[in-house]
């Protein structure tokens, strides 16, 4: 926290210096005479490369490189009436291209430290979902046996997707931290959505984690039929905004018989979320979940 800050106030008072560089000379001999190209570059280059992640996480020298071509064609299509490396301009380039190799280094050690922060705050106030549910690129073995099974003895078996609704979670912090607060409010929805599924459903179904942006579950239910996933997807959405805070979205599929592919039935599934699940009145709800504990605080 303390290496933001410091680089916060460094790139801030670089910028004060550099937007009242005619007013400081000392020297009156030596004006500097700096064009508008050049400070409007330098302020896009400072806010880009802290916008901009990927520009904050290549290599410095590349960046470098990269706004010094820019500074160059610009100033050649912006300024013809002035040559780049007349002698005559020759100081006020070195003072431009300093300033704006600063911006930028200052710019991205500010970036990197914002991320550094986020990923701090993420880790130390909030557990990783993995505690809770898989990946599912790391679920396969599991996803393959139940496909397997329901094709070959014929049983049902429901796919849900379950997403939270990122729009209803609310953290109020500060406008300055406005990233900090999405980001922590979306891991802090897929961390805690990820403990709700594993309580509520369950020992038998798989729960994997298929879009961490998204915060998207991918629920695998044997010997379950849709009726009963509705069941299920009833029970998660009025469990959510009473144990999480937010609401969630669920979407349902049938393999085999909504597609012969446990790829395209999870498409299916997707393309249903937000949609009003189909009552279920033959399903029982303690029957479905009589061997999963209850909800816990």
């Amino acid at each position: 926290m303390k290496r933001l800050r410091w680089w916060t106030l460094a790139l801030i008072l670089q910028l004060a210096i550099f937007y009242n560089l005619e007013r400081l000379q000392l020297d009156r001999s030596v004006l500097i005479d700096i064009e508008l190209f050049p400070y409007v570059l330098v302020l896009v280059a400072a806010l880009a490369t802290i916008a901009i992640p990927a520009l904050s996480r290549t290599r410095l020298a590349i960046t470098l490189v990269g706004w010094a071509v820019v500074y160059a064609v610009g100033h050649v299509t912006l300024l013809p009436d002035v040559p780049l490396l007349s002698t005559d301009h020759v100081y006020v380039f070195v003072v431009e291209i300093t300033m704006l190799a600063l911006a930028v280094t200052l710019a991205t050690q500010v970036a990197r430290a914002l991320q550094e922060f986020v990923r701090a705050v993420e880790q130390v106030t909030i557990p990783d979902a993995e505690r809770w549910v898989l990946e599912l690129d790391h679920a396969a073995d599991a996803i393959r046996t139940e496909v397997n099974r329901s094709r070959r003895y014929q049983r049902p078996l429901s796919i849900l997707v379950v997403e939270p609704r990122l729009d209803s979670v609310r953290l109020t912090l500060e406008r300055l931290v406005v990233e900090v607060q999405r980001s922590i409010a979306r891991h802090y929805a897929i961390v805690n959505l990820a403990r709700l599924l594993r309580v509520t459903l369950r020992r038998t179904d798989v729960i994997t984690l298929e879009d961490r942006q998204r915060g998207r579950f991918i629920v695998l239910c044997p010997e379950t039929s849709i009726e009963s996933a509705a069941v299920l997807t009833e029970r998660i959405q009025r469990f959510a905004p009473r144990e999480l805070g937010f609401e969630v979205a669920c979407g349902t599929g049938l393999f085999p018989d909504d597609a012969l592919t446990f790829e395209d039935t999870v498409k299916i599934a997707i393309s249903r979320v937000g949609e009003s699940p189909d009552s279920a009145p033959a399903a029982s709800l303690e029957r479905i979940t009589q061997d999963e504990p209850g909800i816990t605080a």
